[in-house]
């Protein structure tokens, strides 16, 4: 025997289990009893009854050993059955899903503890049936037994989902997997089925479905952006919103992917930095940060948008508390940045009023006390007897001056009311530009001598200028623009007039006085504002003139621009639309015929204020009525129908002027009629023109208006000398 055989047997031996080596043993130890035990036992003993004793105890003895042996051995094959047979009943019965064992006619020979639970029966009541009470229907028994469980059948192995019935008849789904059983000599002795109740299953995938539908509903409902992310930063889920936040036009073109982003998106943070894509929502979420309301601006590449978003996001995490993905919302706040900056313009800019308003109520006093002040001190001087006529013609042009710098001032801040709560209408006329521009050259032209001013009315075009637009206002821009010029320039040279330029009339005021600092250029036409302190100091005034220009300005369809160098003077120009007029009727004057002694009669109702016009109009060659009420002034007309000319009061008891004239129209459409009153606001005078007044007198009447109203009506003959 060579070395390999010998450890073949070697190896042999080791595999043979125990009992099979004692089994061995035995036979071959029983072989050489057989053979030798007789020729030994007749060496060993010469007797002969003996010997036979011997030979008679060797075959009991053999006999006790073999069947303890067999004993033995089949006692331990009968412990192994058993323990396999207790091994595989546990198994059997701690299997979850429902094991069947059939025979090859379909009747349950064993069913496990599951199949006893999950359809409803006791095990003596499946034993021994047929599975058909298991299933749905007959035809489902049949047809499948046809194809699997038939004699005829080739499948050996099956799966398939089917409908079961338990006891109650309650059916459910189960997912079922199926083997034909062979004994050892390979002849078909039945069927074991495993069937998966899918029931919990089943109610699992709805409700997270459910979930599903609910969750998608609910992100949709949602204005703000949302969306989830795997950890790979994969986007599993998100919104409408989240396509209309990154502009694109519906979710369908939205990238799945973070890693897409940075081709076509930029991100910068709060200090306008451009944010590397770690500093991204996403990737901090899933470094495990959570943040709410962190503000990013993005831009798109392609577009050019961009807009400022509000982050809110946190990592999401299994139960082990592993970062699994993350969850972001996202809000377009670009509206409410740019309102929140608004709101803080406005905010600074109403602080800004405030401390102007009470700076400008500081100035406003002391700009309505000081002529006030003049006006009682000087009134009261002018009782002195001994007073000479030189100081009493001094005295008297002061208290005048005061009173239109006090009306001015009131006049001023009653227009900024006007244009404050925007009721600022625009009355359109024909009007002669060369006409007003002539009478201001007048007006003005007092105020030029006594200064000893160089003042120039420049016309840039020869033919005359007649346009459609709002006269009062244009007079008041102009008025306010020059008495700023004459107030801000003590010597040389003030000139004011127009230039045509296409379909704009362009006004200009050029004066040679201070100037104005650039830095102070744009503020001086905001309300209450001068150009610094030292102008309020030194000159004066409620900083409200040039607010109201430019706003006029506005109102007109008009621009205005200042050209201006600090010590040098300024020129204010403004333009208006060149809306040029053929009606020349409507901006000529209208003259009546000369009149000797013409008869006025003056509707007024204050006692006082009719002794004025008594004694101005005491002076010319006239007659006058007085009526204390427009019921009274109408009475009057009809007792003296050849009343020329009708001075009316607005507000009076029992009848206003408004109702008197209206009337009075209706008998003499012809008959002129003034309107007096302290209103001085354009939208009054423009009402007083649509209730048929034909002229308009600002309390209080002054002079030269009162001898402008009758030269136009009367002719020279009856003005004042």
């Amino acid at each position: 025997m060579n070395n390999q055989f010998k450890v073949d047997i070697y190896r042999y031996f080791r595999l043979v289990k125990f009992e099979y080596k004692i089994s061995l043993a035995y036979l071959m130890v029983g072989l050489l009893w057989i053979l030798f035990s007789d020729e030994a036992l007749a060496l060993l003993i010469n007797d002969p009854a003996l010997l036979t004793k011997f030979q008679t105890y060797k075959g009991s003895f053999y006999i006790l050993v073999t069947a303890s042996l067999l004993f033995f051995m089949a006692k331990k094959h009968v412990g192994k059955l058993e323990e396999q047979q207790t091994l595989f009943e546990i198994m059997f019965d701690t299997i979850s899903d429902c094991v069947i064992i059939a025979n090859t006619n379909r009747e349950m020979v064993m069913v496990n503890k599951s199949t006893i639970e999950t359809f409803g029966y006791a095990e003596n009541e499946l034993l021994g049936k047929t599975t058909e009470m298991l299933y749905e229907s007959e035809d489902s028994f049949k047809s499948l037994g046809e194809k699997i469980f038939d004699r005829q059948s080739q499948q050996v192995k099956s799966q398939y989902l089917l409908n079961y019935k338990n006891s109650q008849s309650e059916l459910f789904e189960g997912n079922t997997f199926s083997a034909k059983l062979f004994d050892s000599k390979g002849i078909w002795i039945g069927n074991m089925s495993i069937i998966h109740d899918l029931s919990e299953q089943n109610k699992a995938e709805a409700q997270i479905n459910e979930g599903r539908i609910k969750l998608e509903a609910a992100l949709n409902s949602m204005t703000d952006a949302v969306f989830i992310s795997d950890r790979d930063g994969h986007f599993v889920n998100f919104n409408d919103a989240f396509a209309a936040f990154h502009k694109f036009k519906d979710k369908a073109q939205c990238a799945k992917s973070l890693s897409a982003y940075p081709d076509f998106l930029e991100v910068y943070l709060p200090s306008g930095e451009l944010a590397s894509f770690e500093q991204w929502a996403v990737p901090r979420a899933l470094n495990g940060e959570t943040a709410t309301n962190d503000e990013y601006t993005l831009r798109r590449k392609d577009t050019g948008e961009t807009w400022v978003g509000s982050y809110s996001f946190a990592p999401t995490r299994d139960q082990d508390g592993k970062i699994i993905g993350s969850v972001v919302a996202a809000r377009d706040i670009t509206q409410s940045k740019l309102a929140q900056q608004e709101l803080l313009k406005a905010k600074e800019k109403a602080e800004e009023n405030d401390r102007l308003k009470t700076v400008f109520l500081q100035n406003i006093s002391h700009e309505i006390l000081t002529p006030m002040n003049a006006i009682i001190g000087f009134s009261e001087l002018l009782t002195n007897p001994d007073l000479s006529d030189k100081k009493l013609k001094k005295y008297t042009q002061i208290i005048i001056n005061s009173g239109n710098q006090l009306l001015s001032i009131v006049h001023n801040i009653l227009t900024i009311s006007i244009l404050e709560t925007k009721q600022a209408a625009i009355s359109t006329t024909a009007v002669d530009i060369d006409r007003v521009l002539q009478e201001l050259k007048t007006v003005f032209g007092k105020i030029a001598s006594e200064k000893d001013i160089e003042f120039d009315l420049d016309k840039k075009s020869a033919e005359r200028c007649c346009i459609n637009t709002d006269e009062t206002k244009l007079r008041q821009i102009l008025t306010n623009l020059l008495s700023n010029a004459f107030k801000f320039t003590k010597s040389g040279k003030i000139s004011f007039g127009y230039d045509i330029q296409q379909n704009t009339l362009e006004f200009f005021v050029s004066d040679t006085g201070i100037g104005i600092k650039p830095e102070c250029q744009e503020k001086i036409f905001e309300r209450f504002h001068q150009a610094d302190v030292t102008v309020r100091e030194n000159y004066g005034g409620t900083g409200l003139g040039l607010s109201i220009v430019k706003e006029f300005v506005t109102l007109l369809g008009g621009q205005m621009r200042l050209e201006s160098q600090e010590g040098c003077g300024a020129t204010f120009y403004f333009t208006l639309p060149l809306n040029l007029t053929t009606q020349k009727d409507e901006i000529q004057d209208r003259i009546l015929p000369r009149l000797n002694k013409p008869l006025i009669l003056v509707a007024e109702d204050t006692k006082l204020n009719y002794l004025l016009l008594k004694t101005l109009l005491s002076k010319l060659d006239v007659k006058l009525i007085h009526a204390w009420n427009g019921q009274e002034a109408i009475d009057r007309y009809e007792q003296h129908p050849e009343i020329d000319i009708v001075i009316m009061d607005l507000n009076m008891p029992i009848m206003d002027g408004y109702q008197a004239t209206t009337l009075l129209k209706k008998k003499n459409p012809s008959l002129p009629i003034v309107a007096l009153s302290a209103y001085t606001l354009p939208q009054e005078i423009e009402n007083a023109k649509k209730h048929g007044f034909d002229a308009y007198l600002t309390k209080p009447v002054k002079v030269n208006d009162l001898d402008s109203i009758l030269e136009k009506y009367f002719g020279e003959g009856n003005s004042q000398s």
